[in-house]
């Protein structure tokens, strides 16, 4: 017959273990380095437009620079590119 203070240490010693992982996790989401130190996406994905079932244009914004792509069935070719100027004054 089993003991009754053996499935108490038992008990006992999940709750401990189950809060000690959930402390770590907390501590672990709280205090971690982010990997996106900018806080912004590296490419982003300004237009899509498609010609037919397989043809279309894409125009992406990466590295301050927005590029025309047109894609055909698999293969994708650079059209432009251009540079992005912004503009750093203040309204007021």
């Amino acid at each position: 017959m089993i003991d009754f203070s053996i499935i108490f240490k038992l008990i006992l010693s999940l709750l401990i273990l189950i809060g000690t992982l959930y402390g770590l996790l907390f501590f672990l989401k709280k205090y971690s380095i982010p990997f996106s130190k900018s806080g912004q996406e590296d490419i982003k994905i300004r237009d899509v437009k498609f010609i037919s079932k397989d043809i279309g244009l894409v125009t992406i914004e990466f590295d301050n620079k927005i590029f025309l792509l047109a894609f055909q069935n698999g293969k994708i070719e650079k059209i432009s590119e251009k540079e992005i100027t912004q503009n750093l004054e203040h309204k007021e």
